[in-house]
């Protein structure tokens, strides 16, 4: 009787140890990196080409609706960042999740600052992103952001804060 409780004992003890060290060898993404993982590589191959089509149609449809300015400030984007992009980080950045079940209808978005380099060039997007919503008119980056290194050094160092907005906005005025 023993034997088999020293057993049982050593299989439990085995599974438990199993399953302990195994959670940490699956990783599952999250949906809102999903979300970037998807959106980011299509908006650099879309800058790196300077296809003003497939930058807009990133945007939501809403946004691209309310927007005034979006196409001139695409162009604006595509004429200063100086491309091909090198690498964008998304992996090692934080990223912050909103979401909303009920009426009148479920929906979720993010947000996060993607440091790319460019050569010797250092960019900034923050990008926000609703990636799911009962209105599919919604869905799509809502907020882009673009600072050069100088321009987000700044930033930092100032006593602003992010401003919720819809579309595009580029920041290149600040020299250090």
């Amino acid at each position: 009787m023993t034997y088999i409780k020293k057993v049982i004992s050593g299989a439990l003890l085995a599974i438990l140890l199993f399953s302990t060290v195994s959670c940490g060898l699956v990783y599952i993404p999250n949906n809102e990196e999903k979300a970037f993982e998807s959106i980011l590589p299509k908006l650099f191959e879309a800058l790196d080409s300077g296809d003003n089509v497939a930058i807009y149609e990133l945007f939501s449809p809403a946004v691209r609706e309310q927007s005034d300015n979006l196409q001139e400030q695409i162009t604006a984007l595509i004429s200063v960042y100086s491309g091909p992009t090198d690498e964008f980080n998304y992996e090692d950045v934080p990223m912050q999740e909103s979401e909303h079940i009920g009426n009148p209808g479920n929906w979720a978005s993010a947000y996060a600052t993607i440091p790319v380099r460019s050569g010797d060039n250092y960019y900034f997007f923050k990008i926000d992103l609703i990636f799911e919503h009962y209105d599919e008119k919604q869905v799509g980056i809502t907020q882009l952001e673009f600072y050069t290194a100088d321009e987000m050094c700044a930033f930092r160092e100032s006593d602003e804060s992010w401003i919720e907005r819809k579309g595009l906005y580029v920041h290149t005025e600040a020299d250090l």
